[in-house]
């Protein structure tokens, strides 16, 4: 049996896991719904930077599942390891088939979630039967060598600034604004080389599950196209031509830019995220700013 701890906005749910495959510790959010999203995070991170979309009550009726890849928000130890997208889009799907409604979710990622998305729906295409892909901020860097050695250092610096920032505005308890424990020390630089894997590597990357055939649920890839993002619309059409298949059918995949986004546009604009996410599984159109890129 695994523990769960009652938050503000749902129970956290600890790891079950000492053999593989094993529950995924987990948020999950009004588990009445009759229909499960899942969100995941971006690298050196948790469930908590989707706060702000879990606090908008735009998706209040669907029932919400937030993954912890690093940690499970209490202990670090607990978390992936190894980092492998493969052994990643295993422990997803997992998830998926024991927690959500039907064995099935809609699918919500940005940046390392991104990869994490397409990942998972190419290797358990069973799992998004019938539901939708939401991704932002996918990037596939390919930097010089001299540069790809250094960007591991360069990443775990920036993780260890925003720790420090993020410590900053907890409260004295040592909670964040949902009630729960917030994380702490999640990087690592074992775990920034093996995230380093499937965003600058083909070995470690969620687009090498992909088939032939692509993958057939409906998707919306978003690129957060502000001078001061770092997205590339160049990284998602390569990505959108190899999820419609080698036969290039349009399966309603459809990639948009809003140039007043910034890469993490779902901690900024939670509200924002939230609508495009609810009218993009909803089968509605985005709101204005977002175009075809």
């Amino acid at each position: 049996m695994s523990a769960a701890t009652k938050t503000i906005a749902g129970t956290y749910h600890h790891a079950e896991h000492l053999e593989f495959p094993y529950v995924l510790p987990h948020r999950s959010v009004n588990d009445v719904a009759a229909t499960s999203v899942v969100l995941i995070h971006g690298a050196f991170a948790s469930h908590h930077e989707y706060s702000g979309v879990i606090e908008s009550k735009i998706l209040s009726k669907y029932h919400l599942i937030l993954p912890d890849l690093h940690s499970d928000g209490l202990d670090i130890s607990k978390g992936i390891d190894p980092f492998e997208i493969s052994r990643v889009a295993s422990l997803v799907s997992h998830l998926i088939r024991q927690r959500a409604k039907g064995g099935k979710a809609h699918l919500v990622g940005v940046s390392l979630g991104a990869h994490v998305v397409v990942a998972t729906a190419a290797h358990a295409p069973d799992v998004i039967h019938g539901h939708s892909i939401f991704i932002s901020g996918y990037n596939r860097f390919q930097p010089p060598p001299p540069v790809k050695l250094v960007a591991p250092y360069i990443f775990y610096g920036m993780s260890k600034l925003e720790d420090v920032l993020f410590k900053s505005n907890r409260t004295k308890s040592g909670e964040t604004n949902d009630g729960s424990q917030a994380p702490s020390g999640i990087c690592t630089m074992k775990l920034v080389r093996e995230i380093g894997g499937a965003v600058f590597g083909h070995s470690n990357s969620g687009e090498r599950l992909i088939g032939p055939t692509g993958i057939e649920a409906r998707t919306c890839v978003v690129v957060a196209t502000h001078f001061l993002s770092g997205d590339r619309i160049i990284h998602a059409q390569r990505l959108l031509e190899k999820m419609r298949g080698a036969e290039g059918e349009d399966r309603v995949h459809v990639l948009v830019q809003n140039k007043s986004m910034k890469h993490p546009w779902h901690v900024f604009e939670p509200e924002l995220f939230a609508t495009a996410v609810q009218a993009w599984i909803e089968g509605r159109g985005l709101r204005e700013g977002f175009v075809p890129c």
